[in-house]
């Protein structure tokens, strides 16, 4: 089972191994410029197939259509897939009450997409280095960022707030 790897590669000499400035050569096609990049959201992965709801069982590898699924069970999952009478089939991210730590602030329940992309997820004009994501982080309130291949969106790769070890997500700013 194969996480979505991260963009840098981490200093795990240190305790909390945080990113290094040296590029992961599994991701240097984020920095090539041929990834989408879009806002990660913590919460619970969601897919739905003809009408049916699963919830992804982890561990897992990152390929969303192949990962195992089982029945949901958590009652605010249930909750967000109830939050709208119909949802499209594709892959989705339940948050908010009840879900995690509700890191987006929201009050209930609800899902945004991911397979297909939500484009209220998509951020335009990151520059991407070291420097700058760092700087992004410091003035966004977000989990992370996952970079989606434009030619592969199944593959990706993600940054996260927590991976510059000083860095701390203030909360809430819920997504718009």
């Amino acid at each position: 089972m194969k996480k979505i790897p991260t963009i840098y590669l981490r200093d795990t000499r240190v305790t909390c191994s945080p990113v290094t400035g040296e590029i992961n050569s599994e991701c240097q096609w984020v920095f090539n410029g041929e990834g989408i990049a879009t806002r990660k959201i913590d919460g619970i992965n969601v897919r739905i197939r003809n009408g049916i709801a699963a919830q992804r069982i982890k561990p897992n590898n990152n390929d969303y259509y192949k990962a195992e699924y089982s029945p949901i069970t958590d009652e605010y999952v249930k909750m967000a897939i109830a939050s709208k009478p119909f949802w499209q089939d594709g892959i989705y991210e339940a948050y908010g009450e009840g879900i995690k730590n509700n890191m987006e602030g929201i009050d209930g329940q609800t899902m945004i997409s991911i397979f297909p992309i939500d484009k209220s997820l998509i951020i335009k004009g990151l520059t991407i280095n070291y420097r700058s994501l760092m700087a992004y982080f410091s003035s966004h309130d977000i989990e992370g960022i996952v970079f989606h291949n434009k030619a592969e969106p199944e593959t990706m790769a993600k940054i996260k707030t927590r991976d510059f070890f000083h860095l701390h997500r203030p909360r809430h700013n819920p997504i718009s």
